[in-house]
């Protein structure tokens, strides 16, 4: 079902322009828990799909553009080639689970010539986009309406709740590539990092921030029981080198450290750090009601006051990682 309508606050998080959906038909995409609103589908993904989550996946997204010295993806001289105008075809972009398309919307801007579309489970359209954005809706976890070898790149970033198997997504970027298309993704890693000058020994280490810690154990196992595979967002470069049939292996991954609280020596790193810690806060606060399920309400409560004291300590070194890979499909069948 395409959604190609008019193309047309929190100091911690941005917000351009969520569409608040009126029409009928696509409120029923919606319903309202606790004051949240979530989707209807048959889909594992256990996130409200709102205004405040929108706002998160904004600010997670211009944070990274800075981490990533102001670019979109990895490898990014390989997509200015994947994504030159030939004069022949026009070249054609899926975004799987892209929630309000910002990540295409960005790219789409760079490239006119190109076509985005971007496939999610609801509609959260913006209310304006270029012209050569298009926002579809498709459950990620059946094959998309691509024929096979039709597209030049596939992104998936943020996508591991939306399946309860990640290789479901390799296996789909994989099937409807070019030869030498490109696969990028990215995942945030489901624990804390300690920056590399942190002066905890290593035996000390994993004992330290432990509230911060006990949160993702137990999002680990609230997830689990849903079927939702949270350790693969430690390795995904590892899954993609696993499909040496349809990737050149190894895939170019990278993994880049991103600050939480005030701690860094730099002012980028302090305002950088001040935004994320909102940003974990967000989340944590999305993850309530899944984890309430697992420890009594109470509980959590303490933990995330406890959390809130770690993620401001002085000199804590705290950071989140967020890893990413930037795979390009093999021409013709390698080797198993």
């Amino acid at each position: 079902m395409a959604l190609n309508g008019a193309n047309g606050h929190d100091p911690l998080h941005d917000d351009d322009g969520l569409v608040v959906v009126d029409d009928a038909d696509l409120q029923s995409y919606f319903a309202v828990h606790n004051g949240r609103r979530y989707h209807t589908t048959s889909s594992p993904y256990p996130l409200p799909l709102d205004r405040p989550e929108v706002q998160r996946f904004n600010t997670e997204h211009n944070i990274l553009r800075v981490v990533m010295n102001g670019n979109l993806c990895v490898n990014p001289l390989r997509v200015v080639q994947a994504l030159a105008d030939d004069g022949r075809t026009t070249k054609t972009v899926v975004d799987l689970a892209t929630g309000n398309g910002k990540w295409m919307r960005d790219m789409a801007e760079l490239f006119p010539h190109v076509e985005f579309y971007g496939v999610d489970i609801v509609p959260l359209a913006p209310t304006y986009y270029a012209q050569n954005v298009y926002f579809e809706l498709e459950d990620i976890r059946t094959p998309t309406r691509w024929q096979e070898g039709t597209v030049d790149v596939v992104h998936a970033r943020s996508a591991f709740m939306a399946v309860n198997d990640y290789r479901r997504i390799i296996q789909e970027a994989a099937r409807i590539l070019k030869p030498e298309g490109l696969f990028l993704a990215g995942e945030w890693q489901q624990n804390i990092a300690l920056h590399p000058d942190t002066p905890i020994p290593p035996a000390l280490q994993a004992s330290y921030l432990p509230n911060l810690r006990r949160f993702f154990s137990t999002l680990h196992t609230a997830l689990g029981r849903r079927n939702i595979i949270s350790t693969v967002t430690m390795n995904i470069e590892g899954y993609a080198n696993a499909y040496t049939r349809f990737f050149y292996t190894p895939v170019h991954g990278e993994r880049f450290f991103v600050p939480i609280g005030t701690w860094s020596a730099s002012e980028e790193g302090r305002n950088m750090g001040h935004r994320m810690q909102g940003v974990l806060r967000r989340y944590m606060d999305s993850v309530r009601p899944l984890l309430l399920g697992e420890i009594p309400e109470a509980a959590v409560d303490q933990m995330f006051a406890a959390c809130e004291a770690e993620m401001a300590l002085p000199g804590s070194g705290l950071g989140m990682i967020f890893a990413t890979f930037c795979a390009v499909r093999r021409t013709g069948i390698g080797p198993d």
